[in-house]
């Protein structure tokens, strides 16, 4: 019977905690469900930085994308769609309430 195997991702960043061998302690680490070699390539790795991130903003580059000179032009507009705008939160319109003297008779 062959044993099995269980595979991990682990997320390694600079301040994570030294440990007594020298190595880095990983903040995260997920198990694969199955292989990873074994997939969809891309969409699959895309939807495992999911897990890892914790920012507001997450960007993903295309593998495809190479290094035209208008795929930079992409990125900076796609980020301009998330550009914060200090906005009041008093109404645009402004009116007046007038007090009206309608007297009811029943």
């Amino acid at each position: 019977m062959r044993e099995m195997s269980y595979i991990f991702s682990l997320l390694i960043d600079g301040h994570c905690e030294l440990l007594s061998n020298g190595k880095c302690k990983p903040r995260y680490w997920i198990e694969f469900p199955n292989n990873p070699i074994l997939g969809d390539g891309k969409s699959d790795n895309q939807n495992h930085a999911i897990i890892f991130y914790h920012g507001e903003y997450l960007q993903l580059v295309n593998a495809n994308q190479d290094n035209y000179l208008e795929e930079c032009l992409k990125i900076s507009n796609i980020l301009g769609e998330f550009k914060q705008y200090n906005i009041s939160g008093e109404p645009i319109l402004e009116y007046e309430k007038k007090s009206s003297n309608i007297k009811l008779e029943l």
